[in-house]
């Protein structure tokens, strides 16, 4: 399912999935990935193939931005060895990637410590950052790759956030 969102004097938004578990979005030479439920094997492979789609469209590399909320489930040993072979893959052409950890509690910082192990098993030749904002991810995000329209990327994330979120 690919739906281009766009209206002017805003970057181009592919969205390229969302379900119940995962949101991905490409903005420019941006992959956003915005996980709110379970890390699946089903749900994994539409992050690995919208990150494999937006790699292709920008041959001089892109930032991928994971977003995890707090209804994420923490991924089992076999989706986080998928996630250092997707990062693997696709090193050449990630130019950086920032995690962000909204909330604040234990499933937080388990989140925080699953990162934290993953960064340790996957040296990676782009830098990398954990954040507790977009905002925060997307000034680092720019030093490294240009992001145009900082204001209408940072709403547009916010948006597919709510809408994403689950019914209380």
């Amino acid at each position: 399912m690919l739906h281009d969102i766009n209206t002017e004097n805003v970057p181009r938004v592919l969205e390229l999935h969302r379900d119940d578990d995962v949101s991905i979005l490409e903005i420019g030479p941006l992959a956003v990935a915005i996980w709110i439920g379970a890390v699946t094997p089903a749900s994994f492979r539409w992050q690995q193939e919208g990150l494999g789609e937006i790699v292709a469209r920008h041959p001089a590399g892109i930032a991928f931005l994971c977003l995890i909320e707090p209804s994420t489930r923490p991924p089992n040993a076999e989706m986080r060895q998928a996630s250092i072979d997707m990062y693997r893959k696709y090193a050449e052409s990630i130019r950086c990637v920032a995690f962000v950890v909204t909330g604040e509690g234990f499933r937080t910082g388990l989140h925080r410590s699953v990162l934290s192990a993953l960064a340790l098993l996957n040296p990676r030749t782009s830098p990398s950052a954990a954040f507790s904002t977009a905002d925060e991810a997307l000034k680092w995000i720019d030093r490294h790759v240009i992001i145009r329209w900082y204001s209408a990327t940072l709403r547009r994330i916010d948006q597919e956030r709510v809408l994403l979120a689950p019914v209380l």
